[in-house]
């Protein structure tokens, strides 16, 4: 007596357009699992859309020489006048609203300057060219007579502290209240050693932190006589002084010596391993005191040397989503900054960076280009097993999102761990084969498309790899890849 076996058809969504990224986990989140590489591309709910492109603001351009440093201020009075400040080749110069004009000239070329607004007043202090003070009305370039030179400088508890002097790494001056800007105290890390020099400086919970690349230490007190050192972690140091970035919610993030690191006023944590490893590894460690970091709303921005990406200078650039849960990690994105700062008032953020080739500013999150070039995504998966015990037979792959007319996404796939990837299709409005579309109106250039591709006759494999490329100027959106397959045993 013989028996009859019928085969049933299986579909594997690799992406689940029905309940976020993947529906068996919190949305806004990449399981380990997932992906293997997201390259200019953001984790939203329902799926994966391309980043947002950036645009010159100021259009004009500050000189011939890379961006230092940049700083948006606000003075301290009635008229709140506000300013972009940035350092570019040996002059330092602020944005007028129709033109950038000079504050500080004949400085060291490629210096980077620090800034710091109180009681009406922009100080500004570099590690080569002294430390100087602008009212906002005065002839601009006030200097202070220089006997030591420090490369940070922050207001707190009616003082200019600088930080981080030019021969002694590890010391800060701390100035009289304001009234005058003598040294009025004089402070030191006890150490020599490199790892012991201060990185870094900040203000939190009515508090100074002060960063060494090995030491986080909390300076308590509102005077001399109340200041004292609490040494509050060994072990998670800042190598990267442009990284730190604090948010409202009371934390700050930055960038260690083999994690990013969060940091609530005590004990720091790690939060980059394990969920961007390789990005993590990918940092080149020669360049990683040019990382420079901008908080942008609950995000942030991380730009660093890539060991893949080539060069000596910023060429990647990390997001992490603070107002998820848990939090989410985008990117990286193909360029990088070495200067940022975030401009907010009542009309909102405009964040703006620097270029590191040419002094032109850039405004981030604008455009749907990188300065008119074309954004190249580029997704792929890691291997997902179809089936642990038959092996399968490939039918067809369908893409669900989103895509402007004229855009195409390449399709390719990787059989059982094959070492070079097959070109499946293309996916688009108007790509050649079978395909299903509507748009939101009938003037709509946007279109929701249900693309299916078959695979060659014959495709079988246990494992499947997807990669989904596209480079073009206009928005895209993927909310979904589905795969049929069926046991390739009953394959008729």
């Amino acid at each position: 007596m013989g028996f009859c076996y019928m085969a049933v058809k299986q579909s594997t969504f690799l992406f689940d357009v029905r309940g976020g990224i993947n529906q068996h986990d919190k949305l806004h989140v990449i399981p380990d699992n997932q992906l293997r590489l997201a390259q200019n591309v953001e984790v939203r709910y329902g799926g994966l859309k391309k980043r947002a492109g950036y645009v010159k603001n100021p259009t004009t351009v500050m000189g011939t020489s890379r961006i230092g440093s940049l700083y948006w201020g606000r003075k301290t009075d009635a008229a709140k006048t506000a300013y972009l400040f940035g350092s570019e080749g040996t002059n330092v110069k602020y944005w007028d609203g129709s033109a950038w004009v000079a504050l500080i000239t004949g400085g060291t070329a490629g210096t980077r300057w620090g800034y710091t607004i109180a009681r009406g007043n922009i100080f500004m202090t570099s590690v080569n060219d002294g430390f100087y003070m602008w009212d906002f009305i005065s002839p601009p370039g006030i200097s202070f007579v220089q006997l030591l030179y420090y490369e940070f400088v922050i207001a707190h508890v009616d003082r200019i502290w600088r930080v981080r002097e030019r021969d002694n790494p590890s010391l800060s001056a701390i100035t009289k209240v304001f009234t005058n800007y003598g040294a009025e105290h004089m402070w030191e890390i006890p150490s020599t050693e490199a790892d012991q020099w201060i990185t870094g400086i900040m203000k939190m919970h009515n508090q100074l932190h002060v960063f060494t690349k090995q030491d986080i230490i909390r300076v308590p007190g509102y005077g001399p006589s109340q200041w004292r050192r609490n040494l509050v972690d060994t072990q998670a140091g800042m190598w990267a002084s442009r990284s730190l970035e604090t948010f409202p919610d009371g934390f700050a993030l930055y960038l260690g010596i083999n994690d990013i690191y969060m940091y609530p006023g005590d004990i720091p944590t790690a939060v980059g391993r394990p969920h961007i490893q390789d990005i993590l590894d990918d940092i080149n460690m020669t360049y990683i005191e040019n990382a420079c970091a901008m908080k942008i709303a609950d995000e942030y921005w991380l730009s660093y040397t890539s060991r893949s990406g080539g060069g000596t200078v910023n060429n990647r650039t990390i997001v992490i989503n603070t107002s998820a849960s848990p939090w989410a990690f985008n990117g990286p994105y193909t360029y990088g900054f070495e200067a940022a700062t975030v401009r907010r008032d009542t009309t909102g953020e405009i964040a703006y960076f620097g270029s590191t080739s040419i002094g032109q500013v850039y405004q981030a999150k604008s455009g749907t280009s990188d300065d008119g070039a074309a954004i190249a995504i580029d997704v792929q998966t890691k291997s997902y097993m179809l089936n642990a015990v038959q092996r399968q037979e490939l039918i067809d792959l369908a893409i669900f999102g989103e895509i402007s007319e004229g855009s195409t996404v390449t399709v390719k796939y990787k059989i059982d761990f094959a070492s070079s990837w097959t070109t499946l299709g293309v996916v688009g409005m108007s790509a050649s084969g079978a395909h299903e579309g509507y748009r939101d109106d009938s003037t709509s250039t946007r279109t929701y498309i249900f693309h299916p591709i078959k695979f060659p006759d014959g495709t079988t494999g246990r494992f499947i790899q997807i990669q989904l490329t596209e480079s073009s100027t206009n928005a895209i959106s993927i909310h979904g890849i589905e795969i049929r397959h069926q046991d390739a045993a009953f394959r008729r």
